[in-house]
This record gives C-alpha cells, structure tokens and sequence, in this order.
C-alpha cells in the first residue's frame, strides 16, 4: 500500500523535469522556476521552485519501483548538482531567498524550508557530490542557516518555527566538525528559536497556527520535528520535550482525519487539506497512532481524498513530491495498529477547550464542530463514508456590497459549553478580498526594488501583506449568536442576527473558505454536493434554524 507514495511522486517527475532549465549552457540552468526562465512570466527567480531538487536526488540515489530509469542515470545526477549551484547562485547575501515576490527576503519557506531540501540533497548524494563545491556550498549553507537563526517573521505560524529548526540544527549537525566555533554559536540560536516555538504548542497537542488550530499545518510540525530528529545523537537536552510535542501532535491531529478519507478543511485556522506523511512514517516505528494516520492516509491517498501533488501549483507540487518520496523511502509495514477516533464504534464526546473543539462519535457518525471559528460543523456518514452535512458558516451581503462572515477567529468570540448545547455569539468580519492591478503591481515591485535591500523594511512590509491579505479582518457591527444542540438524532444549528444595517443577501450553510491561505483551496469531491441556503433580504426578527436528522441523513431550514 505505502507504493502509492513513490507511485504520485514518481507521475510528477517528467512536470518537475519541464520546470527545470536543463540547458548547461544556459545563465539559468539549474532553476526549476520556468515562469522565469522559460516563459518570461517573472522578473526573479521564486527560490522555492529549488525544493525540486531534493526529488531529483531521492530518485537518482533510491532504486525506487518504477523510477529505475532514474536510479544512477547521470544527467539526473548532473541536474541535481545544477538545482544546487542554481540555489547557490540566487541567494541574497544576508543568507535569505525570495518567493512571491523581489527582495522578499522570506524567512521559514524560501529560505528555512529550502536549506533542508539543499541539504538532504547533499547527504543524498554522498561521494557523488563534487568535492570542489564543499567549502562554497557550506558557505552558502552557513549564510542561510544563520539568517533563520537571528531573524524572524510577523504573525504566529508555528509550522514556520519548526519549519526554521529543522534545518538550523540540521546545519548544526553538518558544521560542528567542518566549522565548530560557528556551529556552537547556531547551537546557542536553535535553543533560543525552540524555546519560542514551544510557548507555541498547547498541551492539548496543537501549536498556533495564526490564531487557532489548523490540522493540516500540524501534520507539518510533525514531520519537520521528526525530520529532525534523524541529526539529534540522543545526549540533546530537548530531545524528550521535542518527542513530546510530536507524541501530543500526533495524538491530536488523529481526530481530524474523516471517515471520507480527507483531512483538516476548513474547520482549521488557515483551512488546508494537506497531509505531510513523512513525520508520521518516522514516528510509525515507536508511536502505533502514528502507523496508524499513515496507513489511513496512504488508503486516503489511492482515492485521491489526500491532496496529490498533481492538483498543486508548481510551486507547491514541488513540496509534496519530495515529501512522498521520503515517506516512501522510510516506510514500514505496522501491524496490530489501533483504530483512529472515527473508526471507532462506541459513543463518546470530546471537548478541547483551548482549541474550543466539540467531537461527538456515534456508531454510525463522526461530528465536528469549531467554536473558535464562529461555529463550523461537520457531520459524517461513517457507513456511507460521505461528509453528509456542512455548515461553514453564515455569509452576509450588505447593501454596500461588502461581505462578512461569522467564519472567522474574532477576539470578541464568547463561547459557552452546556450540555448538548454549544453556543458562540461575536460579530461578523468582512471577508477581505485583495488584489492587485497593473499599476499597484508595478508601484509595489519597484518600491521592493528600491528598498527592499533594507532587511528590516523587507519584514515589515512581508507583516503588512500578510495582515493584509490573511489574518487583519474587520469587525463589523453585525453580531450573531449560533446555538448547536445535539439531542439523540436530531442536531439543530440556530442562528441569530442583529444589524443596524441592511443585509440584502445571506447565505446559510455549505462549505467555503473565508480565509486566504497560498495552500489551501483545493478542489475536494465531497464540493459537487455542497447543501446550503440563499436568502434575499433576510428578516432579521426571525430565527434561522437548520434541523440535520441523523436517522436518514436529511437535512432542512426551518
């Protein structure tokens, strides 16, 4: 079953392959960005596009079932060292990258999350790396490595912190004989950086990811700490606390995996679907829950209800496949695993306060409900193995045309938990829509030009963007109050709303994604059965209640 890994990955090599400038005489040669090299589409290299090159290294080092073509080939190996030298190349001189945009000067992604991949290319590699390259290659390395170290981003995203980790002591581990004095000195940095991202994690197993819990980001933090711990000789005096954090992930994240086979959604903070296997093959050996997630998701993944590199942008296929790649590699065959929260049979409830997560398994369904996002709810048919019913919220359009939503994470939000009742009330936030035009787009890129060489500008205005485009939202005066009560069969889902303004559309109901998020949005076939309600100039002096029966899966608003 786990063949389904190199199998996906595998599909995307002759993609990842076309996106690379294989023309050794080429000034670009090596890039795997072909909107820069090829078609003209960009006027810098987007730095993440190198991830490709850890793919490369995984098939030419790894006799894996059906890349033999690639095993050994020399122009695989030739183009791996060309992505190598390419990463080389673009790099700024304070050690960092850029991704979206000219001297972005990214932190975690383009520059953490690529050291890494530029690194485990290198130990992939072995004597066929060239011996010339070293001492410039680990300069290179050295610049990016402290650049994570002594710098950081705006906002809380905790992935991004053990995202920077792996590849700070990754780093550590590699210089400590070739350049001690430095090393120790990143020694002191990983310390520091880790004690900031374990204030981070909650001791219900999730880490804050913006403002709340995001399950596919978890699964993340899972396989970047265990990547890690692959370089820790076992005399590191976090070791233990890092297994625990891994251990409580886990534990956590098994909750969000579906009868349907898909994982997170939009009951998490940032939305995302993806699941990064790797961590949990590595953990599968010590930690049978992880075996367990692994197995599900390889089940999950032969029915294409686990995102698949072929669905991505280029710039995100390039991450998935060579994380397919080395959980195929580290896979094992467990046995005598134990079931995840959705198989189970018997009743049971679950509350997690801090995340403001209700979980109710009956033998027939699995429902899940969020609070701290206005009151998202999921209600699976676990015979069926379909999402039966979806409220992601309700959506109000104003008289102004702007549009606001209870599917937020609102400071204001105050949630009660009674029995068989949850409630939250707070107040809607506009959902923001951001674009550029050509003369925005141009304006802003010169500006980055011109002064995006200053590093401390370069982070404010990546704090800006974000805030921007993800997690700023305003609050309106529009407040709402949602009842959900679960009494035997019946769930009702009661919503009322109060407004000083008109609302002249609401829709009730049906799954959207309120938030933007780069990877997330991807198309899921439980959409072409999307259930919700639109109503033209709602009155406001009524109730609006949806009654789900789940003794035939039918659902109506009242």
């Amino acid at each position: 079953m786990k063949k389904i890994y190199a199998d996906l990955a595998l599909d995307e090599i002759p993609r990842l392959l076309s996106c690379q400038d294989r023309n050794h005489f080429s000034p670009s040669y090596g890039s795997f960005n072909r909107e820069f090299w090829h078609t003209r589409a960009k006027g810098f290299p987007d730095s993440i596009a190198q991830f490709g090159t850890l793919s490369l290294a995984l098939i030419y080092a790894y006799n894996i079932p059906g890349g033999e073509k690639y095993y050994h080939n020399a122009e695989i190996k030739d183009w791996t060292i060309a992505g190598i030298k390419n990463w080389m190349k673009i790099q700024h001189r304070d050690g960092s990258y850029d991704e979206f945009y000219p001297n972005e000067r990214g932190w975690a992604g383009p520059t953490g999350f690529l050291l890494y991949a530029i690194l485990r290319s290198y130990e992939v590699l072995g004597s066929d790396f060239p011996n010339d390259l070293k001492d410039e290659f680990f300069e290179t390395v050295k610049r990016s490595a402290w650049f994570l170290a002594t710098r950081v981003e705006s906002g809380v995203l905790a992935n991004h912190h053990a995202m920077a980790l792996l590849p700070i002591y990754q780093s550590y581990y590699h210089l400590k004989d070739r350049d001690p004095l430095f090393a120790e000195k990143l020694l002191v940095k990983f310390n520091e950086r880790l004690l900031v991202f374990l204030s981070y994690c909650y001791d219900e197993g999730w880490c804050l990811e913006y403002d709340g819990v995001d399950p596919g980001y978890l699964s993340a933090v899972v396989s970047f700490l265990s990547k890690m711990q692959r370089y820790m000789t076992g005399e590191e005096k976090w070791k233990d606390r890092i297994q625990e954090v891994i251990d409580k992930a886990v534990d956590f994240s098994s909750f969000f995996f579906y009868p349907n086979g898909s994982f997170g959604g939009t009951l998490g903070s940032r939305q995302t679907i993806h699941f990064y296997a790797h961590g949990y093959e590595l953990q599968a050996k010590n930690n049978k829950l992880a075996g367990a997630m692994a197995n599900f998701g390889c089940r999950a993944l032969t029915e294409g209800r686990v995102t698949p590199p072929t669905i991505q942008d280029d710039r995100y296929f390039l991450y998935r496949t060579g994380e397919f790649l080395e959980a195929y590699v580290d896979s094992g065959q467990d046995s005598d695993l134990p079931q995840l929260p959705h198989q189970k049979t018997e009743n049971f409830d679950k509350f997690f306060p801090a995340a403001r997560i209700f979980i109710k398994n009956t033998p027939k369904h699995y429902i899940l409900l969020n609070l701290a996002k206005g009151g998202v709810l999921k209600v699976f048919d676990k015979d069926l193995k379909k999402l039966v019913f979806s409220d992601d919220g309700l959506v109000a359009t104003m008289k102004s045309g702007k549009r606001m939503t209870t599917q937020w994470v609102g400071e204001e939000y105050k949630i009660n938990n009674l029995v068989n009742n949850l409630e939250v009330t707070g107040n809607f936030h506009q959902i923001p829509y951001k674009y550029f035009n050509p003369m925005t787009y141009s304006l802003f890129t010169i500006f980055m030009i011109l002064i995006g060489w200053n590093a401390r500008v370069a982070d404010f205005i990546k704090g800006v963007i974000r805030n921007l485009l993800m997690t700023k939202s305003s609050k309106s005066t529009l407040s709402f109050k949602r009842q959900f009560t679960f009494n035997n069969d019946i769930i009702k889902v009661k919503s009322h709303i109060k407004s000083e303004s008109k609302i002249v559309f609401l829709r009730i109901g049906g799954q959207f994604a309120a938030r933007y998020v780069p990877q997330s949005r991807y198309f899921q076939w439980e959409e072409l059965d999307n259930k919700y309600w639109d109503i033209k100039e709602p009155d406001l002096n009524k109730l609006i209640e949806v009654t789900f029966d789940l003794t035939n899966n039918n659902v109506s608003l009242n």
